[in-house]
């Protein structure tokens, strides 16, 4: 009896501890890139969506028409209206040859094709490419992996008419081809392991696959030692190709870093495109997406802003718009900072506007719970009532000091507002699924003559503490339980 106990004692014990000595996954990423930053054809305007352990990478581009550039949240190779030839590859400045992989002995690579994806003549051979040295890479000019290519691994979708996946090792050696369309799109992934070490002639198997599904396994040698950047190509005559959400990941090599501490943030912006003093944000062009600035130390918060259906920017300096009263509700929120509100504003409708003004706030946290307030002031007689509306969150608390119409909507007067200080606030904002909300203003819903004025952006992070899983505290319960079983039959 007394060993039946004592092993049931273990049991229990080793189920409380389990929790907190649970390995973390295996699995950790060095290098992702969401592309989810403002057009530009410069790939290094803004790290904006990279992610990893290794912190932010450059991309280095070698083309032989058509640049690649970030277009809509997603990197496109060829013109962004089609036109021109030839091919392109946009290579990570790193060597993935880190010790995560080396111990682990197992890597993943990652990429989505976007639809739709041209064929007859338009994008070739749009994939990855992995096991090259630097050299080749800066010094590429090939235009088909049957013929000169040196990457000792490469998988795309061939859509010269025949809509096949292919891959290629050590080469031009074609190791698989096989006839799936992929031209609304798709995910190649693809598993290296069996890895020893980056030697010359060392072996790596492959497992390659197709929207999560398992189409080919093989494998291939390094044919330099030490040589593992990466490169995605396209080669197109006519279209443009399109990738997103590329990434390298490190398997079995330990549990990874801790994830980086949440940070809370205060952040304003000043939508009269006037420099005002401190950390704040500014803007003078619409349309633009910009970073929001941290005003504790001026560091970028990591979440995007951008003005869109606005009649403008006014950057006028004067008395045409003037800060809140002490004591108000904006002025208790706005002062304190030492925003400039009495020069410029963000203003829409009067019968020439697009009808309403967008704010939008994306690349939002889902560790946070996030607080806004929008506060305008235009110096002049009472003209009408704006309606602000919040979309695209998961819940939110109006707490705005005047015309709460429901959780989502408010209805405030911008001419004038000063004396009063009101403002539109909500808090406890729970982004949704694609970290993005919207605020949309509308000054023409009672007169069409109606304009809107706004001057300032607060945006407040607030970290959310972690909630266990279900089964955590079933595996606590299930522990205690145990321990308390025990106890009573000691004390019997």
């Amino acid at each position: 009896m007394k060993t039946r106990n004592r092993t049931f004692l273990t049991l229990a014990v080793v189920a409380v501890l389990a929790i907190f000595t649970a390995p973390e996954a295996e699995a950790a990423v060095l290098f992702g890139d969401t592309f989810d930053r403002a057009n530009s054809s410069d790939l290094n305007a803004s790290a904006t969506g990279q992610s990893g352990t290794l912190g932010t990478l450059n991309w280095v581009e070698v083309v032989s028409g058509g640049n690649p550039a970030i277009d809509s949240n997603q990197m496109r190779f060829g013109e962004s209206g089609g036109g021109g030839g030839g091919w392109t590859i946009a290579y990570v400045d790193h060597n993935f040859t880190d010790a995560p992989i080396s111990t682990g002995g197992e890597f993943a690579v990652s990429v989505d094709l976007v639809g739709p994806v041209a064929s007859n003549g338009g994008t070739r051979f749009t994939g990855f490419a992995v096991g090259n040295s630097k050299a080749e890479m800066d010094g590429w000019s090939s235009n088909n992996p049957t013929t000169t290519f040196t990457s000792d691994f490469f998988f795309g979708y061939d859509t010269t008419g025949t809509n096949e996946v292919k891959v290629f090792i050590n080469g031009t050696t074609q190791d698989y081809q096989q006839g799936i369309n992929l031209d609304s799109g798709g995910a190649l992934s693809v598993n290296f392991s069996s890895i020893t070490d980056f030697n010359s002639g060392s072996t790596v198997n492959y497992e390659a696959f197709i929207n999560g599904s398992s189409v080919k396994t093989g494998s291939f040698i390094w044919s330099g030692t030490n040589e593992n950047y990466m490169a995605l190509y396209s080669n197109y005559t006519s279209n443009q190709g399109l990738v997103d959400n590329f990434e390298v990941t490190a398997i079995g090599g330990g549990p990874p870093p801790p994830p980086p501490v949440a940070t809370e943030f205060v952040a304003y912006h000043d939508l009269g495109g006037v420099a005002s003093p401190g950390n704040i944000t500014t803007q003078t062009s619409l349309g633009a997406t910009v970073d929001l600035i941290n005003f504790a130390d001026g560091t970028d918060t990591g979440v995007n802003f951008s003005i869109s259906g606005a009649n403008g920017i006014d950057v006028r300096t004067g008395t045409i718009t003037r800060p809140p009263a002490a004591g108000t509700p904006a002025g208790d929120l706005f002062l304190a900072s030492g925003i400039d509100l009495d020069d410029g504003m963000v203003y829409e409708g009067g019968n020439n506007g697009s009808g309403s003004t967008t704010f939008t706030f994306s690349d939002m946290d889902p560790n946070f719970l996030y607080d806004v307030a929008l506060y305008g002031d235009r110096n002049a007689s009472q003209d009408g009532v704006e309606r602000f509306t919040l979309s695209g969150v998961d819940e939110a608390t109006n707490i705005s000091s005047t015309g709460i119409i429901s959780d989502l909507i408010t209805d405030m007067q911008t001419r004038p507002n000063a004396p009063a200080g009101d403002l539109v606030r909500w808090t406890d904002i729970a982004p949704g699924a694609d970290g993005i909300f919207t605020i949309d203003i509308d000054p023409e819903f009672t007169s069409a003559s109606n304009i809107a004025y706004l001057t300032a952006v607060r945006l407040e992070a607030i970290a959310v503490a972690s909630v266990p899983e279900p089964s955590t505290f079933a595996l606590a319960a299930l522990g205690l339980l145990g321990l308390g079983w025990f106890s009573r039959r000691r004390k019997r």
